[in-house]
């Protein structure tokens, strides 16, 4: 029977949790509850929790993997290349064991941030961007409420909105992304608003925002993996190298497009 395990975090159980442990007498032993038909294992205690991410084996986040992927639009012979390993593969060359391309992806951000000339030149373009983020002259600035001669009134949500997500898409993605999609930020804060409809499946008369938020940033990753090469010569290390890996194994640009919106999301 497929299961998840969670872990409470402090404020989750606090404000959730409490009850749940009173019913069962504040033994810190684990319980189960069957939501939908699905059954899911909670863990309050340390110890258990030490004790299942110790036996890991046994608790396979692929199939959860596998299932956000289905509903991002992956089908189901590409998600099987996703997780199985391809000896031949150029991306496994010099590797001692194949590795699957979800696990090549967690190489990737480990070669992206390891110190060196991939992380100097992505921390580059990261400040460069932000910087660039911080100049509140530039009359089209979202964050920018009011001027005056005396300076400027900003927005404090939507200039962390431009300093840190704005910087990270720049550093990462390069100047195109923004070309495809110049309302990206908004159709990616909707979907931040939104995506717990994602995780709980609700349907789709009660999901259209999350739906519309998913629809766009799919379109807009599928639309920039068309783009030619010369037109992405600044985007990042992990970019160039997971498109090259996807592709490899098969997926189609609005696989790479679904792939994408996830990786971006985390």
């Amino acid at each position: 029977m497929e299961c998840k395990v969670f872990s409470y975090s402090i404020t989750f159980e606090l404000h959730t949790n409490v009850r749940h442990r009173i019913y069962f007498k504040n033994t810190r032993e684990p319980f189960s509850i069957t939501v939908a038909g699905q059954t899911i294992y909670i863990l309050t205690s340390a110890k258990d929790v030490a004790s299942a991410w110790k036996f890991s084996a046994a608790i396979s986040m692929d199939p959860i993997s596998e299932e956000m992927y289905t509903r991002v639009g992956i089908s189901s012979k590409s998600r099987e290349s996703l997780f199985r390993s391809h000896p031949l593969a150029s991306y496994n060359a010099g590797n001692p064991h194949p590795l699957s391309p979800t696990e090549m992806v967690i190489r990737l951000h480990q070669q992206q941030s390891h110190p060196g000339p991939r992380l100097d030149d992505l921390m580059e373009k990261l400040l460069l961007s932000i910087c660039k983020n911080l100049e509140f002259g530039n009359e089209s600035h979202s964050a920018v409420l009011n001027r005056s001669t005396e300076g400027y009134s900003v927005s404090l949500l939507k200039l962390c909105i431009e300093v840190f997500i704005g910087g990270t898409t720049d550093a990462i993605f390069g100047a195109a992304i923004r070309t495809l999609q110049p309302e990206l930020f908004k159709w990616f804060m909707l979907w931040e608003h939104s995506n717990w409809k994602f995780l709980f499946q609700l349907p789709p008369v009660m999901s259209q925002d999350m739906l519309s938020a998913k629809r766009e940033l799919i379109e807009m990753f599928a639309r920039y993996c068309k783009l030619p090469a010369d037109m992405r010569r600044d985007s990042s290390y992990f970019i160039e190298e997971l498109e090259k890996i996807l592709r490899e194994v098969g997926l189609s640009d609005e696989e790479i497009g679904g792939f994408m919106i996830l990786h971006y999301w985390a």
